[in-house]
């Protein structure tokens, strides 16, 4: 989830061409809304750490209640967020296969090599 549209965009498309099936929210309070009715199906969360109405921490923090968690990856344009939790963090600007290769290491997806 993203606030912003082309960086939603983008990241869905990325993990959809890699047979990833993949639910998108703008922000954090419509992703709770999608993972209270999806839970079972989420294997992760890729969550921008900023955004109105809930912040990806917020999220996590929500997340951490599901039973069978699923992991959290977050995304900021922010350095200094990466100190914010000792979750998978990817920083912003990243490539597609940058965000692809994270979540297949969380995981533990192993596709061949080009």
């Amino acid at each position: 989830m993203d606030d912003e549209d082309i960086p939603r965009r983008v990241t869905a498309r990325a993990l959809t061409e890699q047979g990833y099936f993949v639910l998108v929210a703008q922000d954090g309070r419509e992703a709770w809304d999608l993972l209270q009715q999806a839970h079972a199906i989420v294997e992760a969360v890729v969550t921008d750490v900023r955004m109105p109405n809930m912040g990806g921490l917020e999220l996590a923090a929500l997340v951490a209640t599901l039973p069978n968690t699923p992991p959290i990856i977050l995304v900021s344009a922010y350095g200094r967020d990466r100190l914010s939790v000792g979750l998978p963090f990817l920083a912003k600007p990243f490539r597609p296969d940058q965000l692809v290769a994270l979540v297949d290491q969380v995981l533990g997806t192993i596709r061949p090599k080009h």
